[in-house]
């Protein structure tokens, strides 16, 4: 029955877009309201809004992680090492974040991954040790995070390495 009359529910949900409907902001979100393409954003509180003309786009602007599984990179003195870390980030300019990218939290997922590569191509397997011992490599990575996302709206409050090993190689040959 759902499939012969479904189709009346489609017209009462199309009529319904064009009516107003509520929404509520929270504390932990901000909300960007597209008015005839136009950004608006929305703090929190009680709002309004006609679906028909306005898409509505919620973000969190709450303190976020994202952690990056173990990669394979080459450092200065060419020995394999296995790295990941986890990124502490925080959306601080919404409208930015939402305008610039389809999916922010992909875009800080690729942009991240692509963080800790050449920190550790640009070091050797003992500085890199050092580093990671005396903080600085926490520095390093936090800097150059935050100078790759702050043009997305994003600030890098941290990023901590959780793994620092190094790598063996194994090939594999095709023997016939």
């Amino acid at each position: 029955m759902q499939g012969v009359l479904g189709w009346i529910g489609d017209i009462i949900a199309y009529i319904g877009s064009f009516l107003p409907h509520y929404f509520v902001v929270s504390q932990f979100e901000e909300v960007v309201l597209l008015p005839y393409g136009k950004p608006k954003l929305v703090k929190m509180g009680f709002h309004w809004y006609i679906p028909a003309w306005t898409p509505l786009l919620r973000m969190l602007i709450v303190a976020q992680t994202q952690d990056f599984k173990t990669g394979i990179s080459m450092t200065n003195d060419l020995k394999p090492v296995a790295a990941d870390f986890s990124m502490m980030f925080k959306v601080t300019d919404v409208t930015k974040a939402v305008m610039t990218c389809d999916n922010i939290v992909q875009t800080i997922g690729e942009l991240g991954q692509s963080v800790i590569s050449p920190v550790v191509a640009a070091h050797t397997l003992q500085e890199l040790k050092d580093m990671l011992v005396s903080g600085g490599l926490t520095k390093r990575l936090t800097k150059d995070a935050n100078k790759l996302l702050k043009e997305w709206g994003v600030d890098v409050i941290s990023c901590r390495v959780n793994n620092l090993a190094p790598a063996r190689v194994i090939y594999l040959v095709n023997a016939q």
